[in-house]
């Protein structure tokens, strides 16, 4: 694709779509690369004073509930893990709900400490809304963009895992969501 039309015909109605341009094919291709590299089994903070914190959404759509998991690390080892469900306002986000209040929880968890955190997600959203790269026009991504703006005690960072991919924390979460609100 040279033209940001070709692009669009080809990402439009895909969630996730990542919109990025290059000066270059070769640049493109190692973008490419790079995002469809293989996962490791768990990922850990280059920075030993970094928390990592795996999350995850779910969502019910029998009881209309959404949940979500999260893992923290400290050093490789795990130190809390909790899944909690939700039915409120927020519901018809489904997951996506799930995902941002675990980013939230992971987040305000590392600020309670006071340690740096790498948020490590399967939903670009997480990222892109914290960032102010995506429009927050509800009042859920509204609110976690302010509180994530507002979080200036700790150095937050993002990573992308692919879902559903064997990385071991993020599985992990998923089930941690699943089992918050009673399903496999």
């Amino acid at each position: 694709m040279r033209t940001w039309a070709d692009c669009q015909a080809l990402t439009k109605g895909f969630s996730g779509a990542i919109y990025k341009s290059f000066t270059t094919e070769q640049e493109a291709r190692a973008f490419i690369e790079g995002v469809s590299s293989h996962q490791p089994a768990h990922i850990v903070a280059h920075n030993p004073d970094e928390l990592v914190a795996y999350v995850d959404g779910s969502y019910n759509k029998f009881t209309e509930e959404f949940a979500y998991g999260m893992v923290i690390l400290e050093n490789d080892t795990v130190i809390h893990e909790e899944g909690k469900k939700f039915k409120n306002e927020f519901s018809s986000m489904r997951n996506v709900a799930g995902e941002v209040y675990g980013a939230t929880r992971a987040i305000e968890y590392a600020a309670a400490l006071g340690k740096d955190v790498g948020i490590y997600y399967d939903y670009t959203g997480i990222e892109h809304w914290a960032k102010g790269e995506w429009k927050t026009n509800n009042a859920l991504t509204k609110g976690y963009r302010e509180y994530v703006a507002a979080v200036n005690t700790i150095k937050i960072t993002f990573h992308k895992v692919a879902a559903h991919t064997g990385v071991e924390y993020n599985e992990r979460v998923d089930r941690l969501a699943k089992q918050a609100l009673g399903i496999k």
